[in-house]
């Protein structure tokens, strides 16, 4: 396959001194993240796994990850980034179904694991490197190489692992740069972690820009975050988005060019809230088989135009005749990863059934209507959880919620909503008598479980069933 000259490459040339990545320890140039990229790149090449396929890589958000992940982009090694907030036996269970046993970590994370794991340091492998070296040859790679194995952020016990190349990353970034302008002297800040294509995805979209990617201080708030580094863009999921609007400082947040929220449906009164101040929100569809973004607003939604957006370049939506959202195109992945071996799971024209379900607008806007497999029978009446779920978020003091269906030896299945935020349950059921018909009223209602780990993590709704039928079976209702 023929090698191209690498983005890394090319944004050194075009954008040679410009800023490329900003932390609390350290800012590097355009031409400085080459050289250390090259530098990494040699070291690599000097390690006993070249014949290996594919290498696990374990941290936070930090600049030795990003400059290990740029370099492993061009030694034709897949990369398995691990969730490190997962336990151990998880981060092992993903490392076997990718045929992994080489992984690069940090120290307070090596210990976790066996001799049957190949470690290595990423802080060692990153020391004493030198960024006034030009090297005499570019940097090249082949764009069609498998780049990365990524976790799904389904509720099932056994995520699958999504296989991306680098022409998908990069088909992704300039369709989404296309929709949304960036221009020299942006700043965006790394608010999504790098065990995502969500957090990934920035890292090419300010390659093609030649924009600034500043790592946030963990000990501040994502607001403070915005002030201390002028940031102009940031990803959102919902519970970073609640973040935002609760440290009500409108003044930091006014300086932002532009709130990307995905990772699933905003509620009606986050949205409210955010419009209130003016946030400029750009609103998107998205999936992890789709490289990320699939669908996005072309501009700040207002309050009567609230919509997922219109199709990306490079990417097709297809809406079947039973509403799911079919999708294909340059940015879709390889396959799924499992047990070393690579399976796709197409249908026979090509188009993946990503299992959400959707319409068009009548601007030829995605709206999104829920999920497939949430959806549940109750008495012979069709209910999409999704659709109680809004209701219920538009009742003042609710954050959160989740419908769920329970068994019930007469219609089959009943609603039970979990739901977080201040406000009065009685005040809320009295609320809901009148916006809902009988059969969607929920028979009980319980505060929602916070998770350790809300970013860009779908709800265990299966999970979160167990939990209500055990509720319900306790109050003999």
């Amino acid at each position: 396959m023929p090698q191209v000259e690498s983005p890394i490459e090319t944004a050194a040339k075009t954008y040679k001194n410009n800023c490329a990545f900003i932390s609390k320890e350290a800012t590097l140039s355009y031409h400085d993240l080459r050289c250390l990229t090259d530098e990494v790149l040699q070291k690599i090449g000097k390690l006993n796994i070249i014949n290996q396929k594919t290498v696990a890589l374990l941290t936070d958000n930090n600049l030795h990850f990003i400059i290990l992940f740029y370099a492993l982009m061009h030694s034709n090694l897949k990369i398995l980034p691990l969730n490190f907030r997962l336990p151990p036996g998880n981060q092992l269970s993903q490392m076997k179904e990718a045929s992994a046993d080489t992984l690069f970590t940090s120290d307070n994370l090596a210990d976790n694991f066996d001799e049957t794991i190949t470690i290595i340091n990423i802080k060692e492998l990153i020391l004493n490197l030198d960024t006034n070296t030009d090297r005499a040859t570019d940097l090249k790679l082949n764009k069609d190489s498998l780049l990365t194995a990524i976790a799904t952020s389904g509720s099932t016990d056994r995520p699958k692992l999504a296989l991306h190349s680098i022409n998908n990353y990069l088909k992704s970034a300039e369709g989404a740069n296309e929709n949304m302008k960036l221009e020299t002297g942006d700043r965006w800040l790394l608010s999504l972690p790098l065990f995502h294509v969500g957090g990934l995805g920035i890292l090419f979209r300010s390659l093609l820009a030649g924009i600034t990617v500043v790592i946030p201080d963990k000990k501040i708030s994502l607001a403070e975050n915005i002030e201390k580094y002028k940031i102009t863009h940031i990803s959102v999921v919902f519970s970073q988005l609640i973040q935002l609007l609760n440290d009500k400082n409108e003044k930091q947040l006014k300086r932002l060019k532009a709130v990307l929220a995905g990772g699933g449906p905003i509620p009606s009164n986050l949205l409210e809230q955010a419009l209130a101040i003016n946030l400029p929100l750009y609103l998107s569809y998205g999936s992890t088989e789709m490289c990320s973004q699939i669908t996005t607003t072309d501009a700040p939604v207002t309050s009567d135009n609230i919509n997922s957006g219109k199709t990306l370049k490079f990417r097709e939506i297809l809406i079947s005749d039973e509403a799911e959202i079919l999708v294909k195109g340059e940015t879709m992945f390889d396959g799924y990863l499992r047990n070393g071996r690579i399976t796709r799971e197409l249908d026979k024209k090509g188009w993946f059934h990503t299992g959400d379900l959707g319409k068009w607008d009548k601007n030829n806007k995605l709206v999104i209507v829920g999920r497939k497999d949430n959806q549940f029978i109750s008495g012979g009446e069709n209910i999409q959880p999704e659709e109680i779920e809004k209701i219920i978020l538009q009742y003042d003091g609710t954050d959160e919620a989740i419908v769920v269906g329970i068994n019930h030896p007469t219609y089959g299945q009943i609603p039970f909503a979990f739901v977080s935020g201040r406000f009065d349950n009685s005040e809320l059921k009295d609320y809901l008598n009148n916006q809902l018909p009988k059969y969607k009223l929920p028979v009980g209602f319980a505060p929602l479980p916070i998770s350790s780990d809300s970013t860009l993590q779908k709800p265990d709704r299966k999970r979160l069933k167990e939990l209500a039928e055990q509720i319900i079976t306790r109050k003999n209702l």
